[in-house]
């Protein structure tokens, strides 16, 4: 396509002539623009894949340009006239221009871009610029602001295809780094998670190594302990066999010194026996005087009459009184061994006399004695009756074991346990005979209570246990180790003849470990809530009395737990004390039988309680690992008792095994705790109460 280059000077319309009215009209035409509203909006067209659209269409006369192939939609914009205007010359060349060039370009290079047909449009537009020269600077700017803008955004799409290389291939690399990093952080998982499972596998095998050392530890502690009890004892039987040893020292000293008494009293019998017999000796002297006096005065009898004969002389022959005896005193007499046996029992008497004042008060000997023939006469062995007692048969087995009744009496010393650990009081340590203090039941009761009172107010002292603890209270009460272990025993065996009183029993079963000593705090603590529950009552009367039924009302709801027979039994007791009213001070008194009642049913309820939870733990536990799991033993304890529900059985499974609440809430079933830690620590330190009577239909 060619076009005219000549110059064509077209005039401004101020100066040109008016006659020129189709110069006018052109540069009418050509200058100004339609009115707003004459302009046609944009339309968008597509375009074949074979080539270009129809440049024009027939109705109209108005063409439109295909730019691109049809892989892309094209936007077409429609003419500037309206549909009754018609087209400049000049515009139909250029748009037919332009489609001839286009169709062909793109004929040749089906696959070509925007920017590959743009020298199109840059002839197309030279060739208008050529044509309107008064516009040539306008247009000049305008195409080489359009020029330096696509070469900017040439360069700029250059460099974004530069950072995009760049981009990608920094991507490449990021991928290749991550994938690497992905499989080493893998390896170090495995590798970590092999670490893990090992060190899991080490802390079993030591956990294990760690139970065989506890067990071995606690059979040495044990053999240990019996070893230390066996030599405590022996030490105990050496002083008792060196005091033994002494006391018989001691006897033999004073079987010695008896001894040497009998000898000096068989020297005195000596010597008695040689002064009779020299007394005998005189008396023969005497009686063959006598008798040679009677010779004579029988054959001189007549002599004798006479004054100043033989028998004058001798009559007046001197003869000792002491032995001037008849012959009834003649010693040797068949009838003077009374008056010597009389004599002997005097003397027996006697030094009888003098040894017991030398064992009651030193410096007796001084003391008149009593005459021997006052004191009472000793039985004879003949003579003795049999000791009297309230049944025959007892009367006889006595006889037969040669017992006396005194000596079925408590006497004034207690035998001492010992430190054998079999001994049920061994913990007192009182190897000596103790003094019998004769405590009553009321002076038993009274310390008990005492002792309670005190482990109450002890707060700080909830970590000693029981033994320890009422050692120290002993010691407290008597200010010396001795007193206290006398005071103990006498306790402890005032409470083994009183057991009937459950505050007694209830001592002996705590120091033995069967029940917690919880359950003596705890009976305090709801006696003091029924009575305050009593006096806070509504229906209280004149502030003393409570209606029967009321009054039982209470009770269920303090202790809830009773089952139907303790209840009967309690309403029996307390309805044979008052029909509809019950006097609360004399109900609840300390003293009262109702109380004591009271406890003694709850002592028995917890008991029997805790019995069942054990031996149900015992049965389902695994004897051979000694263990048993935290499930199966809350299952154990709810089946006892269905109406205690899981806060509670969590908090007892928590106080039993020593963890916290949350730990038994979220265990596994699987985990397990040692089987006599559980059960010791359920006898001795959990108070296992039952929240339903044991009897609920």
């Amino acid at each position: 396509m060619s076009f005219n280059k000549e110059k064509v000077n077209v005039p401004f319309p101020w100066e040109r002539p008016y006659s020129d009215s189709k110069l006018l009209q052109r540069s009418t035409a050509l200058v100004s623009l339609p009115a707003r509203g004459q302009l046609a909006p944009l339309q968008r067209r597509s375009v074949s894949a074979g080539g270009l659209a129809a440049c024009t269409k027939a109705d109209d006369g108005r063409g439109q340009v295909a730019l691109w192939p049809a892989k892309a939609p094209r936007k077409k914009v429609n003419a500037l006239t309206t549909r009754s205007t018609s087209k400049a010359p000049l515009a139909l060349q250029l748009e037919g221009f332009i489609r001839k060039e286009h169709r062909q370009y793109l004929s040749e290079h089906p696959q070509c871009t925007r920017a590959d047909t743009l020298h199109i449009f840059r002839e197309a537009f030279g060739a208008f610029v050529q044509h309107f020269p008064e516009y040539t600077s306008v247009l000049h700017v305008i195409r080489d602001e359009y020029d330096s803008t696509i070469e900017e955004m040439k360069e700029q799409v250059k460099q974004m295809r530069v950072i995009d290389l760049e981009n990608k291939s920094d991507r490449s690399v990021h991928a290749m780094e991550l994938m690497q990093l992905k499989e080493s952080l893998t390896a170090v998982i495995s590798n970590q998670q092999a670490q893990i499972e090992a060190s899991q596998g080490l802390v079993f095998s030591l956990r294990d190594q760690l139970a065989v050392a506890e067990h071995a530890n606690n059979l040495l502690k044990f053999e240990l302990e019996r070893n230390m009890r066996e030599y405590d004892d022996a030490k105990d039987k050496a002083k008792l066999v060196s005091q033994a040893m002494i006391e018989e020292s001691a006897r033999t000293a004073s079987i010695l010194e008896a001894l040497k008494k009998k000898e000096k009293e068989n020297d005195l019998m000596n010597a008695r026996v040689h002064v009779l017999t020299k007394s005998v000796a005189e008396m023969e002297d005497c009686l063959l005087h006598r008798a040679r006096q009677d010779m004579e005065r029988a054959t001189g009898s007549e002599d004798a009459t006479a004054p100043g004969g033989a028998g004058a002389r001798h009559s007046a022959a001197p003869v000792p009184s002491t032995y001037a005896l008849t012959a009834d005193d003649d010693p040797r007499a068949p009838g003077n061994d009374e008056y010597v046996a009389r004599l002997q029992a005097r003397i027996d008497a006697l030094e009888f006399e003098l040894e017991s004042c030398n064992r009651t008060a030193p410096g007796c000997e001084d003391a008149a004695l009593p005459d021997p023939e006052e004191a009472p006469p000793v039985l004879k062995k003949d003579e003795r009756q049999p000791v009297e007692t309230q049944f025959p048969i007892i009367g006889a087995w006595l006889r037969d074991e040669g017992v006396a009744e005194e000596d079925l009496e408590e006497g004034e010393r207690l035998l001492p346990p010992g430190l054998w650990p079999s001994e049920e009081f061994a913990f007192l340590k009182a190897t000596q005979p103790l003094r019998n203090r004769h405590l009553s039941r009321r002076d038993v009761v009274s310390l008990v209570t005492r002792f309670w009172e005190e482990r109450e107010r002890q707060v700080n002292s909830s970590g000693i246990q029981t033994q320890p603890f009422f050692l120290e209270w002993l010691t407290k009460e008597s200010a010396s180790a001795y007193t206290a272990k006398e005071l103990g025993l006498n306790l402890l065996m005032g409470c083994s003849r009183h057991v009937d009183h459950p505050d007694c029993r209830t001592l002996l079963q705590a120091l033995r470990g069967f029940i917690p000593e919880a359950v003596v705090p705890a009976s305090r603590r709801l006696l003091r809530h029924l009575r305050k529950c009593c006096d806070t009552s509504t229906d209280l009367i004149n502030g003393t009395h409570l209606p029967f039924e009321v009054f039982f009302d209470l009770v269920r709801v303090v202790y809830p737990e009773k089952s139907a027979a303790n209840m009967l039994q309690l309403r029996f007791f307390a309805f044979r004390e008052c029909r509809e009213t019950v006097h609360i001070g004399t109900m609840l008194d300390p003293a009262s039988y109702f109380v004591v009642l009271l406890k003694q049913q709850f002592y028995r309820e917890v008991e029997q309680f805790t019995l069942a939870v054990v031996e149900g733990i015992r049965e389902t536990a695994d004897a051979v690992g000694n263990s048993v799991t935290i499930a199966n033993a809350i299952k154990v304890i709810q089946s006892v008792d269905p109406a205690m529900n899981q806060a509670m059985l969590h908090a007892l499974m928590a106080e039993a095994c020593q963890r916290s609440v949350v730990d038994i809430a979220t265990t596994s079933d699987s985990t397990t705790v040692r089987l006599e830690v559980l059960l010791n620590r359920f006898r001795t330190a959990v108070l296992l109460r039952r929240c339903s009577p044991v009897d609920l239909p």
